[in-house]
């Protein structure tokens, strides 16, 4: 089911239904961090889905276990029809908890049932992506979306250039001082769009007499803050970039290093035209120390943190002319694998400044 292909009441219905699993979810999750919350929340939509009748009447929870699924070799078969198979996983992840979550409402017999065949379907999804994985060929999703590295390069750089033009017609125009001139040629949300494509895309530099990037995940970008001290930010739980050593400054606890580890982890910006885009946009648009760097515009005016679906809806729409869809793990796959032929060292190198191990590279970023 995709709510594009409903009608505007189904629709309504739809969004009612996912709202209630989230208030569901925030109901019986009081103790659970705020990642864990976020980790299930993510596949609303999926269970609001899998929940639903065919006549989009949302049905009790109790009512999907019991009368609407039965355990058989078909009792998943909406959740075989996620095409990507880390969201599938998720999804059964989702509803594993939910069962956990309403085992009240729930025979013991039927409920101890569920969670083994979800178990098991988990299990045999996790297979399936490591032996996939393992094998370093590309999935099916990959196949049809992920493009070279220096097809996404190409748009970037072609990007920047658009940037610069209007950049250099604004200084021509009225000057520095002049910031509705600015404004003009350069809109929040387009300059906000640039610098965000920019840092992700063209920060490189040479090292090890190779030209190497360094592209982070999805979330390390969308919720920087803005840091213009010179001494180094502080543990907290905000990631930095900080104009005067050109750094983005991530919290580990923030990262795949999870909460075991306590303190900052280091990324360069190489490329000084990203830094002074930086300081050209904080200072048009008003950004001042430890302020989010990056913002979504709302009716009204009101600004508010660029989020992990606007970022990536921004990757589609500036992609959209080589790939129908692209994501980040798309551009960091594709320039591990147009780099396949770096040294030993190198590759060492440039797995670093992708924060990940050689070892995860190898097995995960470099497709066949």
């Amino acid at each position: 089911m995709k709510t594009k292909d409903l009608t505007p009441t189904q629709k309504g219905d739809f969004i009612k239904y996912k709202l209630q699993l989230e208030d569901f979810f925030n109901e019986k999750t009081k103790l659970i961090s705020k990642n864990t919350k976020s980790l299930y929340a993510r596949f609303n939509a999926y269970l609001a889905a899998l929940h639903y009748k065919g006549h989009f009447t949302p049905i009790k929870l109790s009512q999907f276990f019991l009368k609407k699924y039965r355990i058989s070799s078909n009792t998943y078969s909406l959740l075989d029809n996620i095409e990507n198979k880390n969201n599938r996983n998720g999804t059964a992840a989702a509803i594993l908890k939910l069962i956990v979550l309403s085992i009240t409402e729930l025979p013991t017999s039927k409920a101890e049932s569920f969670i083994i065949f979800l178990k098991n379907y988990q299990k045999r999804i996790r297979t399936d992506i490591t032996i996939e994985k393992s094998d370093n060929k590309k999935t099916e999703t990959e196949e049809k979306y992920m493009r070279t590295f220096s097809e996404y390069l190409k748009v970037a750089e072609n990007l920047f250039e658009e940037y610069e033009d209007k950049r250099d017609r604004a200084f021509e125009e009225g000057g520095k001082d002049n910031v509705e001139i600015f404004r003009q040629y350069l809109p929040r949300i387009d300059f906000r769009n640039y610098l965000l494509i920019s840092l992700i895309m063209l920060n490189r530099t040479m090292l090890d007499g190779v030209e190497m990037n360094s592209i982070l995940r999805l979330i390390e970008y969308t919720d920087l803050y803005l840091w213009t001290k010179k001494t180094k930010p502080p543990i907290n739980s905000k990631n930095y970039l900080s104009v005067s050593d050109s750094v983005i400054y991530l919290q580990h606890s923030k990262t795949t290093g999870g909460n075991h580890n306590v303190g900052l982890k280091k990324f360069k910006i190489y490329n000084p035209d990203i830094i002074d885009m930086l300081k050209l946009y904080a200072e048009i648009y008003n950004i001042k120390q430890n302020d989010p760097i990056f913002t979504s515009t709302f009716k009204g005016g009101d600004l508010t943190p660029l989020n992990k679906t606007a970022l990536s809806k921004l990757l589609k729409d500036t992609f959209i002319s080589i790939s129908p869809h692209t994501t980040i793990g798309y551009i960091r796959k594709a320039y591990d694998t147009e780099n396949e032929k770096f040294t030993t060292k190198q590759k060492v190198i440039s797995a670093s400044l992708n924060d990940h191990s050689f070892e995860v590279q190898q097995v995960f970023y470099i497709k066949k």
